[in-house]
């Protein structure tokens, strides 16, 4: 029944959480998982927004999958490596969505963002965030395979 989480209410929780979120929820506050390892965490089917500060960290995720209707993500809200898929409803991204410091455990590259074609957005969010994310639009039928690929990419770097 919870629809709401307040500020930092997760944060500095330790390693290897596993959270799942109200299916109602709509937005993950500001520093909600701060510094906070998790092990996995559902995308509830109503989320709109994170808030900014999150840093949210993903180890095992190959990609993170946003629901349709997600509308907006805000700076420094993941400290992972992992690519994002956002869906035809996103309206904002910040360029500085991942934590800069992540920069150099991937060898200097920017996490992959992946669009959704149906996405009205694509050209602005091709302008607006940084060459380095080799943003692509992609439908979730090619998911997968694009994963696989750029999976494989990362191990070659390593």
């Amino acid at each position: 029944s919870v629809k709401e989480l307040g500020e930092w209410s997760f944060s500095y929780g330790g390693d290897e959480l596993f959270i799942t979120l109200p299916k109602f929820l709509e937005e993950i506050p500001a520093c909600c998982f701060r510094c906070t390892d998790l092990a996995s965490m559902n995308m509830p089917p109503y989320l709109k927004v994170i808030r900014s500060g999150n840093a949210l960290n993903f180890d095992n995720t190959p990609v993170v999958v946003f629901p349709e209707g997600f509308e907006c993500l805000e700076d420094d809200t993941f400290n992972v490596e992992v690519p994002i898929y956002l869906p035809s409803t996103v309206k904002e991204v910040a360029p500085d969505w991942y934590y800069e410091d992540i920069i150099g455990f991937c060898g200097n590259m920017i996490p992959k963002v992946w669009i959704s074609p149906n996405n009205p957005n694509f050209d602005t969010f091709k302008e607006k965030l940084d060459s380095g994310h080799h943003i692509e639009q992609v439908s979730l039928a090619e998911l997968p395979k694009k994963c696989e690929e750029w999976r494989k990419k990362l191990l070659k770097i390593r």
